[in-house]
């Protein structure tokens, strides 16, 4: 089970073997079963096997994120202070929202993530946190209507990131990120704003004019070509922390700024608007 936790952690590679692990890892959690989580051999064994169901390189099973998580906790109570734990458990719960298109667990995620960001003052490490959480509120946000605090929210943590980032590559992704999202912030204000003035303007005029259209609310969706949230990380494999005790970040930089832009603008809402209203007139 090791060996196949060291092929994907630390070479990438070995989802060929996933299985062969999970089945091993098992076998061991059948062979403690008398013994307490908190012994060290048990306590190992959940936490590797949770890092192998929880491997965003394989794929996954029905049932094997809720495992992971599972295990994640299960470890937890007896190491609440392990920064690499809360972060995988962390990343777990933000993948299973993904896979099943479900938010219900990303402002657990997110409060992990925080707990992680509070535990230690090593720049490098609480940028990748930064960054983890922006995107998180990215997902938030689209789940929620794009909601504008959400959006908020990611602007800050990015804006966090990048002045935390030593490395100019990531810093000026993060930058751009957190760029957009300040236009689309904008956006979303300007939208409220006309949108109040409007029904301010037909009360006083005792008019009642029909909701609009799905496509004029609509501001911004993720992009159809984009398979991840600004700055997504994955745990990858990363040298020796030493905060309180030894600890491996599990965090990678943020994802390089590709031609795809974060947000796709779908037309011109204001434009969609003004049709709408004269629509109804």
């Amino acid at each position: 089970m090791q060996s196949v936790w060291i092929l994907m952690d630390t070479h990438r590679t070995g989802s060929g073997h996933k299985a062969k692990g999970v089945a091993c890892g098992e076998d061991l959690l059948g062979f403690y079963t008398t013994h307490l989580d908190e012994d060290e051999p048990k306590c190992t064994v959940l936490k590797t096997l949770a890092n192998i169901l929880a491997w965003e390189g394989a794929g996954f099973k029905s049932g094997e994120l809720d495992k992971a998580i599972e295990f994640y906790n299960r470890v937890r109570l007896h190491k609440p202070g392990d920064l690499d734990l809360l972060s995988r458990n962390a990343d777990a719960i933000w993948l299973r929202s993904r896979e099943n298109k479900d938010p219900t667990g990303l402002p657990e995620a997110i409060a992990m993530f925080g707990a992680a960001l509070d535990k230690t003052n090593i720049p490098s490490l609480k940028a990748d946190i930064a960054n983890n959480i922006g995107a998180i509120y990215v997902d938030k946000a689209s789940f929620n209507n794009q909601n504008l605090e959400d959006f908020k929210q990611a602007h800050k943590y990015y804006c966090d990131a990048t002045d935390l980032y030593s490395d100019k590559d990531e810093k000026a992704a993060c930058k751009r990120y957190a760029d957009e999202i300040d236009t689309v912030i904008k956006k979303l204000e300007e939208r409220t704003r006309g949108e109040g003035d409007r029904r301010r303007s037909n009360k006083l005029a005792g008019q009642h004019r029909p909701s609009l259209s799905r496509n004029s609310r609509a501001l911004i969706v993720p992009s159809e070509t984009q398979t991840s949230s600004p700055g997504f990380c994955r745990p990858i494999p990363s040298k020796e922390y030493h905060d309180q005790s030894t600890l491996r970040s599990g965090q990678t930089s943020p994802t390089k700024p590709t031609s795809t832009p974060l947000l796709v603008q779908i037309g011109n809402s204001a434009e969609h608007r003004e049709e709408n209203d004269r629509t109804h007139e």
